[in-house]
């Protein structure tokens, strides 16, 4: 799988899994894309074990277009800023997933309407190909 999006942030909540971009998370299900300045993250909901999550360590700048993604493939999770890869992957061990059957939702969570993200997003992707940087979603915007 791989989830990806375009943000512009104009400020943040801290911490970071208060700024939800891409999310189909609820109470112990699902799984969400966050950031904020310093740490972007990729949470996966894992049976019997809480939360996985891959994360990179980039500046995010305010007021910026920042290309996010995560790949989720059989065994490790990795998350890219700009296609670079965060230097934290995550493994994956079974039983992986708890699935969340609500809605896909961009910049919120529908089970904490204080978790969302304060800024623009566009052109978010989810995809159950595992992708790889070279078929990211290039901008199509004005030269912003």
């Amino acid at each position: 799988m791989t989830v990806e999006a375009w943000v512009k942030p104009n400020s943040f909540h801290s911490p970071a899994w208060k700024n939800s971009i891409v999310s189909k998370h609820g109470h112990a299900t699902g799984w969400k894309l966050r950031a904020d300045e310093s740490q972007q993250e990729f949470v996966f909901t894992v049976k019997g074990d809480g939360h996985l999550v891959a994360y990179a360590n980039d500046h995010l700048p305010i007021g910026k277009w920042t290309h996010l993604a995560a790949i989720i493939n059989e065994n490790h999770i990795t998350v890219y800023v700009n296609s670079k890869p965060g230097k934290h992957q995550q493994s994956l061990r079974l039983p992986i997933f708890v699935s969340y059957t609500g809605k896909l939702l961009i910049n919120e969570n529908g089970q904490w309407r204080d978790r969302y993200f304060m800024g623009e997003t566009i052109q978010a992707r989810v995809t159950q190909a595992v992708l790889t940087p070279d078929p990211f979603l290039q901008l199509q915007i004005g030269s912003q």
